[in-house]
Protein backbone atom coordinates (compact mmCIF):
# COMPACT_ATOMS: atom_id res chain seq x y z
CA UNK A 1 0.00 0.00 0.00
CA UNK A 2 1.44 3.70 -0.59
CA UNK A 3 0.80 6.35 1.84
CA UNK A 4 -1.36 9.10 0.94
CA UNK A 5 0.23 12.09 0.59
CA UNK A 6 -0.83 15.55 1.13
CA UNK A 7 -3.18 15.01 4.02
CA UNK A 8 -2.85 16.69 7.49
CA UNK A 9 -4.02 14.38 9.90
CA UNK A 10 -5.10 16.00 13.68
CA UNK A 11 -7.42 13.50 14.15
CA UNK A 12 -9.54 10.40 13.52
CA UNK A 13 -12.17 7.99 14.12
CA UNK A 14 -12.98 4.51 12.82
CA UNK A 15 -16.60 3.80 11.69
CA UNK A 16 -18.12 0.86 11.32
CA UNK A 17 -21.66 0.14 9.18
CA UNK A 18 -22.57 -3.71 9.25
CA UNK A 19 -24.65 -4.86 6.71
CA UNK A 20 -26.68 -7.63 8.11
CA UNK A 21 -26.98 -11.20 6.76
CA UNK A 22 -29.56 -11.44 3.88
CA UNK A 23 -30.06 -7.87 3.78
CA UNK A 24 -30.55 -7.36 -0.23
CA UNK A 25 -30.44 -4.00 -0.99
CA UNK A 26 -32.62 0.21 -0.35
CA UNK A 27 -30.40 1.67 1.87
CA UNK A 28 -29.08 1.04 5.39
CA UNK A 29 -28.58 3.81 8.28
CA UNK A 30 -24.93 4.95 9.98
CA UNK A 31 -24.83 4.40 13.37
CA UNK A 32 -24.89 7.48 15.19
CA UNK A 33 -21.12 8.60 16.63
CA UNK A 34 -21.17 10.46 19.61
CA UNK A 35 -17.13 10.76 19.55
CA UNK A 36 -18.01 12.79 15.97
CA UNK A 37 -20.36 15.05 17.10
CA UNK A 38 -20.18 18.82 16.41
CA UNK A 39 -16.63 17.67 14.82
CA UNK A 40 -15.18 19.80 11.98
CA UNK A 41 -15.30 16.43 9.46
CA UNK A 42 -11.93 17.31 6.53
CA UNK A 43 -11.78 13.88 5.64
CA UNK A 44 -13.54 10.87 4.70
CA UNK A 45 -11.92 7.56 3.84
CA UNK A 46 -12.74 3.43 3.05
CA UNK A 47 -11.38 0.76 3.60
CA UNK A 48 -12.30 -2.49 1.15
CA UNK A 49 -11.41 -6.44 1.93
CA UNK A 50 -8.37 -5.65 -0.28
CA UNK A 51 -6.96 -3.28 2.36
CA UNK A 52 -8.11 -4.53 5.85
CA UNK A 53 -9.61 -8.30 5.80
CA UNK A 54 -11.39 -7.99 9.02
CA UNK A 55 -12.81 -4.95 10.89
CA UNK A 56 -10.67 -4.68 14.26
CA UNK A 57 -14.00 -3.37 15.58
CA UNK A 58 -16.10 -6.09 15.44
CA UNK A 59 -13.95 -9.09 13.51
CA UNK A 60 -16.83 -9.01 10.50
CA UNK A 61 -15.22 -9.78 6.81
CA UNK A 62 -14.87 -6.08 5.19
CA UNK A 63 -16.84 -5.24 1.61
CA UNK A 64 -14.68 -6.50 -1.36
CA UNK A 65 -14.30 -3.77 -4.38
CA UNK A 66 -17.78 -5.27 -6.25
CA UNK A 67 -19.37 -4.67 -2.73
CA UNK A 68 -18.41 -0.98 -2.10
CA UNK A 69 -18.50 -0.35 -6.46
CA UNK A 70 -22.89 -0.91 -5.35
CA UNK A 71 -22.57 1.64 -2.64
CA UNK A 72 -23.00 5.11 -2.13
CA UNK A 73 -22.71 7.48 0.78
CA UNK A 74 -25.05 9.89 1.16
CA UNK A 75 -24.42 12.68 3.67
CA UNK A 76 -26.44 14.98 6.16
CA UNK A 77 -24.65 17.87 6.65
CA UNK A 78 -25.45 20.61 8.96
CA UNK A 79 -23.87 24.66 10.23
CA UNK A 80 -25.60 25.03 13.68
CA UNK A 81 -24.37 28.92 12.68
CA UNK A 82 -26.56 29.23 9.77
CA UNK A 83 -30.02 26.91 10.72
CA UNK A 84 -30.99 26.67 6.80
CA UNK A 85 -27.96 25.07 5.91
CA UNK A 86 -28.64 21.75 6.07
CA UNK A 87 -29.24 18.69 3.98
CA UNK A 88 -28.14 15.88 2.16
CA UNK A 89 -25.71 17.85 0.61
CA UNK A 90 -23.19 14.83 0.08
CA UNK A 91 -25.81 12.25 -1.87
CA UNK A 92 -24.86 9.14 -3.61
CA UNK A 93 -21.60 9.95 -3.58
CA UNK A 94 -20.06 6.32 -4.71
CA UNK A 95 -17.74 4.70 -2.03
CA UNK A 96 -14.81 3.82 -4.23
CA UNK A 97 -14.51 7.87 -4.78
CA UNK A 98 -13.42 7.45 -1.09
CA UNK A 99 -10.99 5.07 -1.58
CA UNK A 100 -7.24 6.27 -1.45
CA UNK A 101 -5.53 3.05 -0.69
CA UNK A 102 -3.32 1.10 -3.58
CA UNK A 103 -3.62 -2.70 -2.75
CA UNK A 104 -2.03 -5.71 -3.68
CA UNK A 105 -5.51 -6.69 -5.01
CA UNK A 106 -5.96 -4.14 -7.35
CA UNK A 107 -8.82 -2.52 -6.07
CA UNK A 108 -10.04 0.40 -7.49
CA UNK A 109 -8.56 4.15 -6.14
CA UNK A 110 -8.38 7.64 -6.06
CA UNK A 111 -4.78 8.97 -6.31
CA UNK A 112 -5.00 10.93 -2.96
CA UNK A 113 -8.13 11.28 0.28
CA UNK A 114 -10.81 13.95 -0.88
CA UNK A 115 -10.68 16.58 1.27
CA UNK A 116 -14.11 18.31 2.57
CA UNK A 117 -14.06 22.36 4.16
CA UNK A 118 -14.28 20.94 7.65
CA UNK A 119 -17.85 19.84 7.59
CA UNK A 120 -20.58 19.34 10.81
CA UNK A 121 -21.89 15.75 9.68
CA UNK A 122 -25.33 14.32 11.71
CA UNK A 123 -24.59 10.90 11.54
CA UNK A 124 -28.15 9.76 12.79
CA UNK A 125 -29.42 11.12 9.44
CA UNK A 126 -26.37 9.54 7.08
CA UNK A 127 -27.18 6.40 5.02
CA UNK A 128 -25.43 3.98 2.54
CA UNK A 129 -27.34 3.06 -0.62
CA UNK A 130 -27.27 -0.25 -1.95
CA UNK A 131 -28.00 -0.78 -5.89
CA UNK A 132 -27.77 -4.64 -7.18
CA UNK A 133 -26.76 -5.82 -4.34
CA UNK A 134 -26.94 -9.48 -3.71
CA UNK A 135 -27.88 -10.83 -0.28
CA UNK A 136 -25.27 -11.90 1.88
CA UNK A 137 -24.13 -15.07 3.75
CA UNK A 138 -22.78 -13.28 6.81
CA UNK A 139 -22.66 -9.50 8.24
CA UNK A 140 -20.14 -7.51 6.23
CA UNK A 141 -18.25 -4.23 7.52
CA UNK A 142 -18.07 -0.85 5.58
CA UNK A 143 -15.57 0.65 7.52
CA UNK A 144 -15.01 4.36 6.93
CA UNK A 145 -11.89 6.61 8.51
CA UNK A 146 -13.22 9.24 9.97
CA UNK A 147 -10.31 12.57 9.86
CA UNK A 148 -11.28 15.58 11.81
CA UNK A 149 -9.95 18.99 13.45
CA UNK A 150 -10.62 20.90 16.66
CA UNK A 151 -12.08 24.15 16.88
CA UNK A 152 -9.21 25.46 18.38
CA UNK A 153 -6.87 24.33 15.35
CA UNK A 154 -9.57 26.38 12.94
CA UNK A 155 -9.80 29.40 15.17
CA UNK A 156 -5.85 29.38 15.12
CA UNK A 157 -5.63 29.10 11.45
CA UNK A 158 -8.33 32.86 11.32
CA UNK A 159 -5.83 34.06 13.36
CA UNK A 160 -2.30 33.63 12.19
CA UNK A 161 -0.37 36.10 13.59
CA UNK A 162 0.77 37.68 10.05
CA UNK A 163 -3.18 38.12 9.41
CA UNK A 164 -4.03 39.28 12.94
CA UNK A 165 -0.14 40.81 14.83
CA UNK A 166 -1.29 37.94 17.67
CA UNK A 167 1.54 36.05 18.60
CA UNK A 168 0.44 32.02 19.25
CA UNK A 169 2.13 31.46 23.07
CA UNK A 170 0.38 28.59 25.18
CA UNK A 171 -1.78 30.79 27.10
CA UNK A 172 -1.34 33.57 25.32
CA UNK A 173 -3.92 36.10 24.16
CA UNK A 174 -4.84 33.88 20.80
CA UNK A 175 -5.20 30.85 23.32
CA UNK A 176 -7.68 33.23 25.35
CA UNK A 177 -9.34 34.41 22.25
CA UNK A 178 -9.86 31.41 20.68
CA UNK A 179 -10.99 29.48 23.89
CA UNK A 180 -14.14 32.69 23.88
CA UNK A 181 -15.02 32.42 20.27
CA UNK A 182 -15.02 28.46 21.06
CA UNK A 183 -18.09 28.56 23.98
CA UNK A 184 -19.94 31.24 22.23
CA UNK A 185 -20.14 28.63 19.48
CA UNK A 186 -21.63 26.43 21.32
CA UNK A 187 -23.64 28.83 23.54
CA UNK A 188 -25.17 29.52 19.89
CA UNK A 189 -25.23 26.14 18.73
CA UNK A 190 -27.03 24.68 21.81
CA UNK A 191 -29.62 27.20 21.79
CA UNK A 192 -29.94 26.40 17.86
CA UNK A 193 -31.43 22.93 19.16
CA UNK A 194 -33.05 23.93 21.55
CA UNK A 195 -35.20 25.78 18.82
CA UNK A 196 -35.16 23.08 16.34
CA UNK A 197 -36.95 20.64 19.21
Amino acid sequence: MQPTAGLLIERSQLVEVTIPTSFSGGSINVPDQPMLRNKRITALEIYTHGDIQYSPLTGNPVANNIECSQMFFNGYTADPVAENDMGEYLYRLPLLALHSLQNSSGDTFVQRVNSFDELFIQWDKCSISLQGFAAVGNPIAVLFNVYYTSEQRKMGKHMHPHKSGIRGVDGGIMDIMAQKIMSLENALRDLLAKKQQ
